[in-house]
């Protein structure tokens, strides 16, 4: 019974961190993009 708790928190824990990422992904997108853009043509 232990287990599944630890799995739901973690399961909690991922859904939180994905809405996070989803709703600021404006601010991060663009620089992720032109970091990996610059590394990937060398």
């Amino acid at each position: 019974m232990k287990t599944i708790n630890v799995i739901r928190l973690i399961l909690l824990v991922l859904i939180i961190v994905g809405i996070i990422l989803l709703c600021t992904q404006k601010y991060w997108v663009d620089n992720l993009v032109n970091f990996i853009l610059a590394h990937s043509s060398k």
